[in-house]
């Protein structure tokens, strides 16, 4: 398995200027004089009161309390970085010059080094093609926010909407063919790219309410001269007057949007099921794993880069993504099945003891889990998709939607 190699088609078009500010901050200005720290502390918050159960370390509990906060949390100056793509990369002049990306599996995308992630970008455009209020199709169906894939495929384009020389006609047009102003995929992939791209727009649009609610309380306290670290503000809740205060730039427009986002964030019901999910969280032994933000197949990119080694095979790549991070990895052996310990959690390692005892059992004593991925064990060993998922590689390697 070959790592990626740079595009060479990519020309400077692409490149930000040296002197341009960075998209993915946001300057912190004085505190106003009217709004103190202790005053900002002691806004009117309906959710105060409840005990956050948090699945990070931090383990804290929400409300105002000027106790709660470290000296290093409240800096007042500097820079409050957005989390993720805030803005689009500039329009290539010609197709040729567009990003050459591929797919990889049934989630992700492989592409060389030096360009805006392709999910990255998707991520911006959804946000940036919200489409309000959207009525689904069927007897019975009332208008509601526009926040799945669904609404985007109901939602019909602005009038004579046009990207490049496509016609758009719903607002899931006008992503995917925004997307492909900016990136390219060899002749005969397009439905494979397709796949890919409906996909990750469904996990994006599943994902981006709880980080835009983090990331609105953290431009609140920005906006009263206050730096405050991403992971306290997940475990921090505003109320709905300071929810309001910070529209996203994606949302301005449509303040009735955002203040729909804020009255389900600032409900009780909303709020139990957020601290039940992360106190699920939170009683799982270990971390996920050592990835960080990028896929297997990345973190495999990484490890090889890093060491001047080929890419290990997915098995492999899954025990040491589960073991330690790229830079302090070691080659996986078979014998490091013996120890739970070798890796971050039981689950993992009870995925990696199931496929290699299927293997075996099925192919023979001297079957090697480090070949080639087998997606039939896969299916097998893994008990099928449980919600979903793929016990192993799941979204990297294709397999039946069914057990065999």
């Amino acid at each position: 398995m070959e790592p990626p190699q740079v595009d060479p088609s990519r020309t400077l078009v692409h490149e930000p200027r040296a002197d341009e500010p960075s998209p993915h901050e946001t300057q912190v200005p004085e505190a106003p004089p009217h709004e103190t720290l202790d005053q900002a502390m002691s806004q009117p918050n309906r959710l105060g009161d409840w005990a956050e159960l948090s699945g990070h370390a931090d383990g804290d509990e929400g409300g105002y309390s000027s106790d709660s906060y470290s000296e290093s949390e409240l800096v007042e100056g500097g820079n409050v970085y957005q989390h993720g793509g805030t803005k689009l990369p500039p329009t290539p002049a010609t197709p040729d010059q567009r990003w050459l990306i591929t797919p990889d599996g049934e989630k992700f995308w492989k592409h060389g080094r030096g360009l805006r992630r392709p999910n990255t970008v998707l991520g911006v455009i959804c946000r940036q093609s919200l489409p309000g209020w959207v009525t689904l199709p069927g007897e019975g169906q009332v208008p509601e926010l526009g926040i799945t894939w669904e609404h985007y495929l109901a939602a019909p384009a602005p009038p004579g909407e046009r990207i490049g020389s496509v016609e758009c006609h719903m607002v899931a047009d006008v992503v995917i063919h925004t997307f492909w102003t900016f990136y390219r995929c060899a002749e005969g992939q397009e439905e494979a790219a397709t796949q890919v791209n409906e996909a990750e727009c469904r996990r994006l649009l599943q994902n981006w309410q709880n980080g835009a609610r983090t990331q609105a309380t953290r431009d609140y306290f920005a906006s009263i001269g206050i730096r405050m670290s991403k992971a306290r503000c997940r475990t921090k809740y505003l109320s709905k007057d300071n929810y309001m205060k910070v529209p996203p730039r994606w949302c301005a427009d449509r303040l009735d949007c955002w203040e729909a986002l804020v009255d389900e964030w600032c409900s009780p019901q909303w709020l139990s099921t957020h601290n039940n999910t992360k106190d699920r969280r939170g009683k799982m032994s270990g971390v996920p794993h050592h990835q960080g933000s990028v896929n297997l197949y990345q973190y495999g990119d990484n490890l090889a880069q890093h060491n001047k080694t080929d890419v290990p095979e997915l098995f492999d790549l899954y025990a040491m993504a589960h073991s330690a991070p790229y830079k302090k990895a070691k080659a996986f052996s078979e014998s490091d099945l013996d120890d739970p310990n070798n890796f971050t959690n039981r689950a993992t390692h009870n995925k990696l003891v199931r496929y290699r005892d299927e293997g075996k059992a099925r192919i023979g004593p001297d079957f090697n889990p480090s070949q080639p991925i087998d997606p039939e064990l896969v299916m097998i060993s893994g008990g099928g998709r449980c919600h979903g998922l793929l016990a192993i590689g799941d979204g990297l390697i294709h397999c039946t939607s069914t057990l065999p």
